[in-house]
């Protein structure tokens, strides 16, 4: 999972929020991303053991903040470390899911009898409504625990990005080069072309509490 001893951080990465670059550039890529440890982020969890703390995707690198919490329960390290998150516009996040379609996501929907591929957006949309997939899974979702509170101690946003990211570095004391922001949303239009009436009204009936928690509006 995103996790940087050097700089003792731990990242809940909420995907479709640009945190692969994050991850990139604070070291948190492991040289053997099929080891399953409590540190690995790839591969599917197989070892019987991390079954019942499993994400939704099966992967270790979109654990949910309890979720992470729960797998190094080990050393509990972790709950003395820096935690952050990055956040994102959801009808802009939903855009970026359709415009960058995941094989996890596409093999989840063909078992549910769903094919998402060659879908327009809104029929995207529509078929989504019921699939359980970290890439649509709203991002409170992420860093609920069991008292009250996210337990993140720094919310970044991907719509302030660059100066977000300098805010982290200075408070986990990182000096590193400003990661590059992914590219497939300067070569799309704008994330309201997509939408038509209905499209906006569901997004925003579906990610209704992450909108009003985080600030974003259509």
């Amino acid at each position: 999972m995103p996790v940087s001893d050097q700089y003792r951080c731990l990242f809940v990465h909420i995907p479709k929020t640009g945190g692969t670059s994050i991850e990139k550039t604070l070291g948190m890529f492991r040289d053997r991303v099929d080891q399953q440890d409590a540190c690995a982020m790839f591969g599917n969890i197989e070892l019987k053991a991390t079954f019942p703390v499993a994400p939704v995707s099966d992967f270790l690198q979109h654990l949910t903040l309890q979720e992470a919490l729960l797998f190094d329960r080990g050393n509990n390290r972790l709950h003395e470390y820096f935690k952050f998150t990055w956040v994102r516009n959801p009808w802009d996040r939903m855009v970026s899911a359709f415009s960058n379609k995941d094989q996890n996501l596409l093999e989840m929907a063909r078992h549910q009898g769903i094919e998402l591929a060659g879908a327009t957006f809104d029929e995207f949309v529509a078929m989504t409504g019921t699939i359980r997939h970290s890439h649509l899974m709203p991002m409170s979702h992420y860093l609920q625990l069991e008292e009250p509170g996210m337990g993140v101690d720094f919310i970044g946003r991907f719509e302030n990005f660059a100066t977000d990211f300098e805010r982290l570095c200075t408070l986990i004391g990182a000096s590193v080069p400003l990661p590059h922001e992914n590219r497939s949303r300067s070569t799309r239009d704008h994330y309201r072309s997509y939408y038509s009436d209905w499209s906006r009204t569901e997004i925003a009936k579906r990610y209704e509490y992450d909108a009003g928690l985080f600030g974003y509006r259509f």
